[in-house]
């Protein structure tokens, strides 16, 4: 078999449960519960028929893969394509190669791959499909069997996807965080995404945080996803004290399969230790640090935080970080090395729609440069350093702000900036929370997004990736994880935290030269799959 040309793509397909919907998988639960909880079988082995009995057997289940599955169609059309290949790669023992030939000329599919390997030499199936895989040097492969995923997953530098069945085993999920929606920053945005996600794929999902406000309801279900908020006893800055927080998650961290919790969070590390307790899997997403101002006070809040944080990190089986490069710099992580995992936030792409692109145009009008920011008005995301950076811009210049206007602890801040403002009142906007089409409309319409901050709070910033997903070039600062969507993409020019005039450099640099500085969003999704990202995210919660 020869190595594959640089620009085609080699994609392989298993058959049953994969090509071909096959119902009489729903046997595989109570199959896999005798197998590994009855018989205490924890080692990867199918069986393999040698009576004719046994065979003819076989060949009667898997009879019932009746019909090709959903989406089948998609693959005569990607095989058209000259830059893919496709394969199928079955376990199919061979006493079964003449009725799979038969289904694929019924439904003529046969001449949609450009090889079909079948497991002729009756070995095991996850042996026959990593070999295989090797062989093709195959880009992607589809598998259903979440033992084989397992299997070969880390064995080869084929990417491998699992397509989710509703038979497959549910998990139940509980996400602990201090704020969740209405409340808006990227920590909020990551989590539920994630949770959005998994509702979607069946499992039974709950969210735990804080009642910020006693505007919203103490529960609720958003896309699927149960929101359980609890009492606030105290408030402290940006965080809470809660007996009820205590009891709450008592109550859900006892039902739940796996805990996910989500760093910094005062009241993580109780959620922690109950999952450990109740022998459940836990783990933590370290989003980001706390970095507060100047003072006795915030300082005391800052390590009694940190503590928290690291306890969390200590009961924690998995820590999931946004990269590599903030890893590597955070205190916090270094003694947990080994548990340390980085997975990319999921950023789908943004929807831009025309209606709401239109009256978004008639609100920022029409300037020689626009600015964007997306940010919510808080210390850490350095908003004064690019007003600053006016004064050596074009006086046609407009910064146009997406984000909330009033988050959490920020009184102060919020009174520096808008005083900032009052001297360039006409060259600055603040739009307030985007909904999600506001959002695409909004990278759509600025020349270069900014993102400023200034510390260690800031671990990568979505925000970014979203707008190079809009073709839209980024200015940031060089800051670990911050500076990583840029250094992944050349769309856009680090600059160092706290620099007007190097943002303002920045800026002119990437408006003189602008196409240089645009990738194509396929080559950006490849980097930052949405998949991917909730398909690593899948694997670690099972593993």
């Amino acid at each position: 078999m020869s190595l594959p040309k640089k620009h085609v793509i080699r994609i392989g397909l298993d058959f049953d449960g994969v090509v071909a919907y096959n119902p009489v998988r729903i046997i595989r639960a109570p199959v896999a519960f005798l197998k590994q909880r009855v018989l205490g079988i924890k080692k990867l082995r199918f069986y393999i028929p040698k009576s004719p009995f046994m065979r003819f057997m076989y060949i009667l289940a898997h009879e019932t893969s009746f019909f090709p599955a959903i989406g089948t169609s998609k693959l005569r059309d990607l095989s058209k394509r000259p830059d893919i290949e496709l394969y199928l790669i079955t376990a199919r023992f061979h006493f079964l190669k003449p009725s799979l030939y038969r289904w694929l000329d019924r439904w003529k599919l046969r001449s949609v791959f450009k090889g079909i390997y079948v497991n002729t030499a009756d070995r095991q199936p996850h042996e026959h499909k990593l070999a295989t895989i090797r062989a093709l040097h195959l880009d992607y492969f589809v598998e259903d069997n979440w033992d084989i995923v397992t299997f070969l997953d880390g064995k080869t530098k084929t990417t491998i996807y699992w397509v989710y069945n509703i038979n497959d085993q549910r998990m139940s999920i509980l996400f602990t965080l201090t704020y969740y929606d209405p409340y808006v920053s990227g920590l909020t945005i990551c989590v539920k995404r994630l949770a959005e996600e998994f509702a979607k794929q069946n499992h039974t999902v709950s969210v735990l945080c804080m009642r910020h406000t006693r505007t919203i309801p103490l529960t609720e279900t958003i896309h699927n996803v149960s929101v359980i908020r609890a009492r606030p006893t105290l408030q402290f800055y940006k965080g809470f004290l809660s007996f009820d927080w205590v009891r709450q998650a008592y109550l859900l961290t006892k039902t739940s399969d796996v805990i996910v919790v989500n760093l910094p969070q005062v009241e993580g590390w109780i959620a922690a230790i109950l999952a450990k307790c109740f022998g459940k899997r836990v783990i933590a997403i370290y989003h980001c640090e706390l970095v507060l101002p100047k003072g006795i006070m915030n300082r005391c809040i800052q390590f009694g935080v940190t503590l928290a944080n690291s306890i969390a990190c200590f009961f924690s089986d998995t820590i999931i970080t946004y990269t590599d490069d903030y890893a590597r710099y955070s205190r916090v992580l270094r003694p947990f090395r080994k548990k340390i995992q980085s997975i990319y936030p999921p950023i789908p792409i943004p929807r831009v729609s025309p209606s709401t692109k239109k009256k978004l145009t008639t609100v920022i009008g029409s300037h020689k440069l626009v600015i964007g920011i997306a940010a919510r008005l808080a210390a850490e995301k350095g908003i004064e350093y690019v007003i600053e950076a006016l004064q050596y811009l074009t006086k046609d210049t407009m910064i146009a702000v997406a984000g909330p206007m009033e988050p959490v602890g920020e009184e102060a801040y919020k009174k520096k900036i808008l005083t900032l403002v009052s001297s360039n009142a006409h060259q600055i906007l603040f739009l307030g929370t985007l909904t999600q089409d506001e959002m695409g409309a909004f990278y759509a319409l600025i020349d270069v997004l900014v993102v400023s901050s200034v510390n260690s709070t800031e671990a990568f910033g979505l925000v970014q990736v979203e707008a190079m997903l809009c073709g839209v070039p980024v200015v940031a600062t060089d800051l670990p994880g911050v500076r990583v969507p840029i250094q992944q993409t050349h769309m856009g020019i680090v600059v160092p935290p706290k620099n007007a005039k190097d943002i303002a450099e920045a800026i002119i640099a990437i408006v003189k030269k602008k196409k240089s500085y645009i990738l194509p969003t396929t080559s950006i999704q490849t980097i930052f799959s949405y998949e991917q990202t909730i398909d690593a995210y899948n694997r670690c919660f099972k593993s």
